[in-house]
């Protein structure tokens, strides 16, 4: 499905996979921090796509790079390709949030390390008009028909991956609750039993 360049009902997307064409504006680009590949840290790197015979833009979640373990706001160089492109992905609404400890303040105009961002913020902060969705690159770039590596990791988890941490997470919590409910059984109603006799 190709992303339209005029109105468009995200919800009608979420989740398909999608080709959005125009130019990546490498000005623009944000690194969202504390993001782990494999155990390793590093920054999911934004940028947005001005679409072809449009002034709308579309935010991409290009992939992962690993940040500089001496100095973590080191800031990667990056090969954005120029000139139109084709991208593919997954098209999602928004981009996942890490937990934050209070609330940070909006990131300035030469900002472009951030510890969470969605696109209402991206439009703010940029300027850009902007489509009210995120696509997940899934692929590098192409540039006619040459794929272009960027040197970025997609290797995305799959929605509803981490399910069986959850389920474990419960299982622990009502097994727990059955041991305390049958150790109040035991002390207390069974505890005054023998104390009444």
């Amino acid at each position: 499905v190709r992303v339209p360049v005029g109105d468009l009902d995200p919800a009608s997307l979420e989740g398909r996979r999608v080709v959005a064409r125009g130019e990546l504006l490498p000005r623009w680009t944000v690194f969202v921090d504390n993001r782990t590949h494999k155990g390793i840290a590093g920054f999911y790197v934004l940028s947005p796509l001005r679409m072809t015979g449009s002034e709308r833009h579309v935010l991409v979640l290009r992939g992962w790079v690993a940040s500089d373990p001496r100095e973590r706001s080191r800031l990667p160089d990056l090969a954005t390709p120029a000139g139109e492109v084709e991208i593919e992905g997954i098209a999602q609404l928004d981009l996942e949030h890490v937990l934050e400890l209070g609330r940070s303040a909006p990131p300035g105009p030469q900002d472009r390390l951030w510890q969470n961002a969605d696109v209402a913020s991206f439009a703010r902060w940029s300027g850009l008009a902007m489509q009210p969705l995120v696509v997940r690159e899934t692929v590098a770039p192409r540039v006619g028909a040459d794929e272009r590596d960027d040197g970025l990791v997609r290797d995305w988890p799959d929605p509803g991956s981490g399910v069986e941490k959850h389920l474990g997470y419960a299982f622990q919590w009502y097994a727990l609750a059955v041991l305390a409910a049958g150790l109040w059984a035991r002390f207390v109603l069974f505890g005054r039993r023998k104390a009444e006799s």
